[in-house]
Parts: structure tokens; C-alpha cells; sequence
């Protein structure tokens, strides 16, 4: 069972036993009048014990704030962001007059940008951002600043442990083969994937031939979101290379996806929100200054696997993915 979710229940517990005990709190002064049932029934004094308990329970909720800039409110991301949140957390549309403890939902490197140069100082979980886009974004937000509000980045990329994971069962005896010329998770990626075949490279190098010399030795090939690697231009010929060599690649988005991966692995907005529930509910103290959003989903492009000459059990794909999932913030 996902920890949000235990957590959920054992709120829901909660006001239970809160409304129990506010209930026979309400009945005390009516002992000496026990016997007369028809007072106890009364459906009007029922309706104002229940609606002391919803306004309780609606007190009690923390709000949290969804950033939309200027003349770009969209309704429907509003909705479906409310009901992702409820009914834990009351969700309203980002006003700078919010009171200080109001936490920000922001997605997207843009609306980040706009927001800082708006020079808002609320604390805020940002979702959709790369690690190269957070260290710009950390920059330009608390360069000059005495007190920086606290961020969270919520990578919704694919995360080294569902990459280990494909290895571990669907590439056991393949060796899986990285390049990089300047990304700052390779850390991060090396102590999760020691075995890897890495080979970096550096800003004067061509990402095409970095990328060769990664596979001179791999059979399967990982992407990564490393913008000096991996854009517009040099991913195509990659990914061309790779299938005439019969390279299986790994990819990291949904764009790495649709461009030609085997596989990919990518937390979609749902399963970014769900991650958002649970840091809610931890203090912000224990909160990381950026992290993979543990609900991810594989893609698997079928008819490219059969050109390849690859053979993946979708179902024993899908049960890994949820096996992941149901380990999240264990």
C-alpha cells in the first residue's frame, strides 16, 4: 500500500474519532433528559452536530496554491489538480497576497521563471523541471536574496532505480552503455549503476562520437536528459545509428520516446501529484532539495522491438512497474 495513501487513512481515522467524540461531547448536558428519544432524534440538532464536524474538517485542511501566470489560468489543470489533492489539501489558483506558510505548486522551467522574476518568495514544489533547468532556476532565484524560500524539484524523468530495474530483469547479460559531456546526476547514476559502460566527453567533443565510443562496448544504449548530448539536432542521428547498429535504447521522456526508444521511463502529471501528496504530508525539514518522482510508468514500443529482434513481456513489464510503485517512500 502507498504511504500517502496509509496516510490518508489514518487521517480519515482520525476525524472519525474526532467526530465521536465530538458527538457524545454534544449529548452530555442532555443526560438528564436521556429518556426523551424524541430530542435525541431530533433531525435539526442532528444537522447542527454534523455540521459542526464538516466545518471542523474543513478548517483543518491546509491550502495549497497552483501557479498559473498572468492570462494562462487553464480551468481544467486547475480541476484536476484540485480533485488529485483532496481531499487532504484545498487547492486555490496562486494570488502573491497569499499568507507566507501558502506552499506553491509550479510546473514547467517557464512558469518557474516567471515566477521568480516576479520576485515571489512563497516555498514551492516545482515539477517538470530537469536537473539543468534547477540549478539555472536555483541561480536566479536566490542570487542577492538574504532569506531564499524552499524549493523542491520533483524530476519527473526517468529515475536510475527503474533504469536498474529493466536491467536487472529484461538485460541481465547485456551491458548497457551511457555518454555524457556535462550533466550533473552522472554522480547520482554511477552509484546506483556501477557496472555501466560510462564514457564522458567534453563541450569540444561531437555528441555523435561520444555516443559511438559508449557503444563500442554496450549492447543497449541509455539516454540522458544532458543537453550538451542529447537535443533536437543530434538525437535523431543517434537514435538512427543506434537501430541500424540493432541497439536497443533507454529513454528518459516521453519526447525521447516518441523520437525512437525501445523503452522509457517517465512520471506523467497523476503520478507527479501523487509524489506531491506525500512530501506534502512530511515536514519540510526532511524534504530533499530535489528528487525522481518515484511513480513512474514504462512505454514500450512493440514494433520496434520485433525489428530489433527483442522480445519484452508487456505484463511482466507492467507488474514490474507496479511492484516500483507500490515500494515508493516505503
Amino acid at each position: 500500500m502507498m504511504p500517502f495513501l496509509t496516510l490518508r487513512k489514518a487521517v480519515n481515522c482520525h476525524f472519525m474519532r474526532v467526530a465521536i467524540g465530538c458527538f457524545f461531547l454534544y449529548l452530555l448536558p442532555l443526560q438528564s433528559v436521556i429518556a426523551q428519544t424524541s430530542l435525541m432524534a431530533n433531525p435539526q440538532t442532528l444537522k447542527q452536530v454534523q455540521q459542526k464536524l464538516k466545518n471542523k474538517h474543513q478548517h483543518s485542511k491546509k491550502t495549497v496554491a497552483l501557479y498559473f501566470p498572468p492570462k494562462q489560468f487553464s480551468k481544467s489543470m486547475f480541476e484536476y489538480t484540485q480533485v488529485m489533492l483532496s481531499p487532504e489539501y484545498e487547492l486555490q489558483s496562486y494570488q502573491p497576497d497569499l499568507p507566507d506558510d501558502t506552499l506553491v505548486i509550479i510546473t514547467g522551467y517557464d512558469k518557474a521563471y516567471r515566477f521568480i522574476a516576479n520576485k515571489y518568495q512563497h516555498d514551492a514544489i516545482v515539477l517538470g523541471v530537469s536537473s539543468q533547468q534547477q540549478i539555472m532556476l536555483e541561480e536566479a532565484r536566490c542570487i542577492q536574496l538574504k532569506h531564499c524560500a524552499v524549493w523542491l524539484y520533483l524530476n519527473n524523468q526517468a529515475s536510475p532505480l527503474r533504469v536498474k530495474a529493466l536491467q536487472e530483469h529484461f538485460f541481465k547479460t547485456k551491458r548497457l552503455g551511457i555518454a555524457t559531456i556535462d550533466w550533473p546526476m552522472l554522480p547520482v547514476w554511477q552509484k546506483t549503476l556501477p557496472d555501466l559502460s560510462w564514457v564522458e566527453g567534453s563541450q569540444q567533443d561531437k555528441p555523435f562520437n561520444v555516443m559511438k565510443k559508449s557503444v563500442e562496448e554496450a549492447d543497449v544504449f541509455v539516454l540522458l536528459p544532458d543537453r550538451y548530448m542529447i537535443n533536437n539536432t543530434t538525437v535523431r542521428a543517434i537514435l538512427q545509428y543506434l537501430y541500424r547498429q540493432k541497439i536497443p535504447t533507454i529513454g528518459y521522456s516521453n519526447s525521447s520516446h516518441v523520437a525512437g526508444s525501445l523503452l522509457s521511463s517517465y512520471a506523467n502529471y497523476t503520478q507527479s501529484l501523487l509524489s506531491v501528496k506525500y512530501y506534502l504530508s512530511q515536514p519540510q525539514s526532511n524534504w530533499p532539495k530535489s528528487s525522481y518522482v518515484c511513480y513512474q510508468s514504462y512505454y514500450y514500443n512493440e514494433r520496434l522491438a520485433r525489428s530489433l529482434g527483442v522480445n519484452i513481456s508487456v505484463e511482466k513489464l507492467n507488474q514490474l512497474s507496479e511492484q516500483l510503485d507500490d515500494m515508493c517512500y516505503q
